[in-house]
């Protein structure tokens, strides 16, 4: 997964939780949808959790709360590639 490089090197993400939602989109087609939990766990504390749903290789609703503080951010896909042909969160 691409924002595990979003993790300090001493950390380490533990996956706990992957629920599957199913829904009709728009056009009445059946979709699924994972929905991932992940906790960061540093030094053998829990000290942050990610959650984030996916659709085959998409990433949507990317979060990360930090549970010291309950401090929560959302992270936005840039879906356009910067100069260097790459696409970063």
């Amino acid at each position: 997964m691409p924002f595990l490089a979003l993790l300090p090197t001493f950390a380490q993400a533990v996956e706990v939780n992957t629920d599957v939602h199913c829904f009709f989109d728009e056009t009445s087609k059946l979709r699924v949808e994972f929905r991932h939990i992940w906790l960061e766990v540093v030094d053998g504390t829990i000290k942050g959790k990610y959650q984030f749903s996916s659709q085959g290789a998409s990433i949507h609703d990317f979060t990360y709360t930090n549970l010291k503080t309950g401090a929560e951010f959302a992270f936005i896909e840039k879906t356009v590639a910067n100069r260097e042909g790459q696409c970063r969160w």
